[in-house]
């Protein structure tokens, strides 16, 4: 599961490579500001590789990284934190709240803040194949915080999943839901070859049930498997919750094929967007519904990877990773999109494309950004915020970018580079979304890439910025 779903990446990140030594094309940065918080240091004693953040109430940032802390050899991850400079001071300054290890869990991806105030977070490895764990605040001014694992996933014939992807989402009655990417077998590799055929492994929708009573155990359910096939999706991503209970999310492969994979048994599909909706009166099932099948090429996206975002209407916003060939080009540059509930008497959701971005304009790399990765995040004015995995600058690592919604009278949506990474203060942008913050109008984000230890390469133990539009 985790050598497919790394081959696929790879695929990608071979052709990204082979472009970063072209020139870029000139484009117009906002007059905006993009203040580096902090730079991670690595080693025993620092994180490396940040995740993204979340805000909490004081306005401190915490946050994990995937690597880093002395937690185990070659460094497991760590929860930070970073705390406000105070009065007359201008530096954020940084905490190391915990350690994660060998035994516990490994390389964690991301939090989310409860309506309770705890946080969540998943682990990709660690004792087992992956976990969910919790973290919680000082309980006095002399206690720490604390990170306890409350499910550990493992392979057996139930059929529960195996690491865990990003993050998850909580619903009003406290249950937490995410996606895992392995766990149940849709399929072997090569097919029809014997012998030792790889199993393919196409993902699930999992719920964590609280304790309840004396009991003090999170209960697992699997709610979905995906099949991997032209009517379904493979490898699920991060999962929003919609108002009635149902979750959306995309699938990075499955459905109809793409273009340039079309004969591939390997990596099936463009990609899907779906829904997952809750059981009726009297069932257990939940039901899942396409939304969307990614065709690729010219006029379509295709490898989804990051979460949607939901507005007011129920209108859904996403990017997509690839996609939108351009110039005879196999791969595209990915580009941003919306799903709009179907009209009254109709069953369908239509799909616009919002944005595209150029891979290659004539023979350059185009600095107006390429291959969103993260979540897009909804600011006011239905401006949509995100960037981009490449592309901008001198050293192409990236950018951080607003779309603007049409002017009265207008259908097209325009796009503003806001900054452009330059691997010192930043680079390739991936994971969950920034955050806006209403009160000021900044953006807050990690770059897992970037800043120190990044001399002879596209390197870096990454950062956390500050973006003022």
């Amino acid at each position: 599961m985790k050598m497919r779903e790394g081959m696929l990446k790879a695929l990608l990140i071979a052709v990204l490579a082979a472009e970063i030594g072209l020139i870029n094309i000139p484009v117009s940065i906002a007059a905006t500001t993009e203040e580096t918080l902090y730079k991670f240091k690595g080693g025993a004693k620092d994180g490396a590789n940040p995740g993204g953040v979340v805000m909490l109430a004081d306005g401190s940032l915490l946050g994990t990284t995937g690597s880093g802390g002395g937690g185990c050899t070659a460094g497991c991850g760590v929860l930070f934190q970073l705390v406000p400079p105070s009065q007359g001071a201008s530096s954020w300054t940084e905490k190391v709240l915990y350690h994660f290890s060998q035994s516990e869990n490994i390389n964690p991806t991301g939090l989310t803040l409860s309506k309770s105030g705890s946080l969540y977070g998943v682990t990709v490895e660690g004792a087992g194949l992956g976990s969910v764990f919790k973290v919680e605040r000082p309980k006095s001014v002399n206690s720490g915080w604390t990170v306890t694992t409350i499910f550990r996933f493992g392979d057996n014939a139930g059929g529960l999943g195996s690491y865990p992807r990003g993050a998850v989402v909580e619903d009003t009655s406290g249950n937490l839901y995410g996606t895992a990417g392995g766990g149940y077998t849709c399929g072997y590799y090569p097919p029809g070859q014997n012998p030792f055929p790889i199993p393919i492994q196409c993902g699930i929708v999992y719920k964590l049930s609280p304790p309840s009573g004396n009991n003090s155990t999170w209960t697992e359910t699997d709610l979905y498997s995906f099949k991997g096939n032209s009517n379904d999706g493979d490898l699920p991503g991060d999962l929003i919750i919609g108002r009635s209970g149902e979750l959306y999310g995309v699938t990075q492969a499955g459905g109809r094929g793409c273009p340039y994979i079309a004969n591939s048994n390997l990596f099936r599909g463009c990609g899907t967007v779906f829904r997952l909706s809750p059981p009726s009166a009297g069932r257990s099932k939940w039901t899942e519904t396409i939304l969307h099948f990614f065709a690729g090429g010219p006029s379509d996206g295709a490898n989804p990877i990051a979460a949607l975002i939901l507005d007011s209407n129920g209108n859904l916003f996403g990017s997509a990773s690839d996609g939108y060939t351009t110039q005879n080009t196999p791969q595209g540059g990915g580009g941003v999109f919306e799903l709009s509930p179907p009209a009254s008497g109709k069953q369908t959701w239509l799909e616009t494309t919002l944005w595209k971005f150029e891979q290659i304009v004539n023979g350059q790399i185009d600095s107006r950004g390429g291959y969103p990765y993260e979540q897009l995040t909804l600011g006011e004015g239905r401006i949509l915020y995100g960037t981009t995995l490449l592309a901008g600058g001198n050293t192409s690592s990236g950018v951080v970018f607003a779309l603007n919604p049409p002017a009265k009278g207008k259908t097209s949506w325009t796009e503003t580079v806001l900054h452009a990474f330059t691997n010192t203060d930043g680079a390739g942008p991936q994971g969950p979304g920034m955050i806006f913050d209403k009160k000021t109008g900044n953006l807050f984000g990690a770059a897992p890439g970037g800043g120190i230890g990044t001399a002879g390469g596209f390197g870096g133990n990454g950062v956390v910025f500050e973006i003022s539009p």
